[in-house]
């Protein structure tokens, strides 16, 4: 099945991200997951027999769990993860990089 990913998000406390992904017939979907690999908004994710591809590469995704979407737990999840780059498009340098469990900033932040 194909998945476009519409929004993310990071826990750096935990090293746990969010993704809303949108599939067939309207059907969103928030993905709980760890990897080495980042989705981005705009990203296509299917599933195969060998893992998750992610614009066509195959990549490292640990999936933790899926939940029907909803806007007030999406909601909550954008007030209470503390990454900056949760809420900035663009980040240089990242205030939290001490208390961040991430090895590399998924939003590209020193």
């Amino acid at each position: 099945m194909k998945w476009v990913i519409e929004k993310n998000l990071v826990c750096p406390s935990t090293g746990v991200c969010f993704a809303l992904l949108s599939g067939l017939k309207n059907l969103r979907l928030v993905l709980f997951y760890q990897g080495e690999y980042f989705l981005r908004a705009g990203s296509t994710l299917k599933t195969s027999e060998f893992g998750y591809v992610v614009n066509g590469m195959l990549r490292n995704i640990k999936v933790i769990h899926f939940l029907p979407f909803n806007q007030s737990l999406w909601q909550t999840l954008e007030e209470k993860l503390d990454c900056p780059g949760n809420k900035v498009a663009l980040l240089n340098e990242c205030d939290k990089k001490r208390k961040c469990v991430l090895k590399l900033c998924p939003y590209g932040a020193i």
